[in-house]
């Protein structure tokens, strides 16, 4: 049995938790930005938010599973953040005057040093700050008491005096927020600030938080910054809340193509079109087909880019209209076996455009059902003829009906 092997534990716990901190702390942010914001990972700290307005702010996450305080005044972890954060200015990486320094634990706990920071609301109050911990390590501008190697050169360079301008200005600017519960727990009561309704936040919830490891996943992949913008963050609630929420009727957004643009589509000689010509439909029926065909790219488009509906459920749709038209096919099969073939075909697509299947979410036009109908016919994995497969693979196939 497994009990019995002598296995080393090879998991680093810690640092797997600091990954799923990031990915929630991204949620977390995003839940309180605004339109136009940018928000980044390991870019120029942890998480980054460059706003609307110019300014910025630089947060830096500490996770914690062990009862070790990583705000106490000798703590590594807050002179390192401190240290970083005056290299990043010096570095020119962090705008100085528009950046709000914050720092997340994911415990509640605090110390001195930080408690003096996070009460300095203005410069005087900085530069008190600032000289009164320098005490805690300096018995004068020269004389340096004991400082541990761990951090010495994080405090030297902290409070060296041409420093000093910038480090009371991170001291000025300097927020410390803890967490007082489960860190998942806390990043769910945020995410109840979206007003999503009870019987489907757990979905939505989730839902955002793996659309985030997506987009990070992407984004590393493809070797780009991580960077997830508010508004698309936005269009993605809007289409998850919709997806989870009571079904409702989606109205078509696009115009109605002109004269000229449906004789335009026509002399294409797409194979939607031509499947409609194997079955000798109606000139006003082929036409009609058109309108529908133009309106519904133009509607999944709008629809995408409005968040009004998800990409998952354009590809749920899809399916479900091929299951639709199998089953007619099957019933058509039946009915229509001593009919001449292109008079079964006419058969089956009438009975296809003479019904309509919504989205499971919510309701869509009869222009969009049939549109994205003849969208599939267009890819051949729907037809109307009963043997349009073979006619399509005929190598000197004309395009006129057989």
């Amino acid at each position: 049995m497994c009990s019995n092997f002598n296995i080393k534990n090879t998991h680093v716990p810690d640092k797997v938790y600091a990954y799923m901190i990031q990915a929630f702390h991204m949620l977390y942010v995003l839940i309180s930005c605004q339109r136009g914001d940018v928000v980044s990972m390991e870019l120029f700290d942890d998480l980054g938010v460059n706003r609307e307005e110019n300014t910025v702010e630089a947060i830096q996450i500490k996770s914690v599973t062990s009862e070790n305080n990583p705000v106490s005044n000798k703590s590594i972890d807050l002179w390192k953040t401190l240290y970083n954060w005056l290299m990043g200015v010096k570095n020119e990486e962090i705008p100085l005057e528009k950046t709000l320094f914050t720092l997340f634990i994911t415990v509640n706990k605090s110390g001195d040093v930080v408690k003096a920071f996070n009460e300095s609301k203005n410069n005087t109050e900085a530069l008190n700050a600032w000289e009164e911990t320098k005490e805690l390590f300096f018995d004068g501008d020269t004389i340096k008491k004991k400082i541990p190697d761990a951090y010495k050169t994080y405090v030297e360079t902290f409070f060296a005096e041409d420093n000093k301008t910038i480090s009371v200005k991170i001291i000025e600017s300097f927020c410390l927020k803890t967490c007082k519960q489960n860190y998942s727990d806390f990043v769910k009561d945020e995410a109840r600030k979206l007003h999503i309704p009870s019987d489907i936040f757990s979905e939505v919830f989730k839902a955002l938080l793996g659309w985030i490891n997506l987009k990070i996943a992407d984004c590393v992949e493809s070797k780009k910054n991580i960077l997830i913008k508010f508004d698309d963050f936005e269009k993605e609630l809007s289409a998850l809340y919709r997806e989870y929420n009571q079904k409702y009727s989606l109205r078509s957004v696009t115009v109605q193509p002109s004269n000229g643009k449906i004789e335009e589509e026509l002399s294409e000689r797409k194979k939607y079109i031509e499947q409609l010509e194997l079955i000798d439909a109606e000139y006003e029926d082929v036409l009609e087909a058109i309108n529908d065909f133009l309106v519904a790219a133009g509607d999944r488009v709008r629809w995408g880019l409005d968040g009004k509906v998800s990409v998952q459920q354009i590809e749920e749709y899809e399916q479900s209209l091929l299951r639709h038209w199998k089953n007619k096919k099957r019933i058509n099969d039946i009915e229509c076996d001593k009919y001449e073939e292109k008079t079964a075909g006419k058969y089956l697509y009438a009975k296809c455009v003479d019904s309509k299947v919504d989205m499971e979410t919510c309701s869509v036009p009869a222009s969009f059902y049939n549109g994205c109908l003849h969208a599939l016919s267009d890819t051949l994995k729907i037809g109307w003829h009963p043997k349009y497969i073979e006619i399509f693979e005929e190598k000197n196939y004309s395009g006129k009906s057989k």
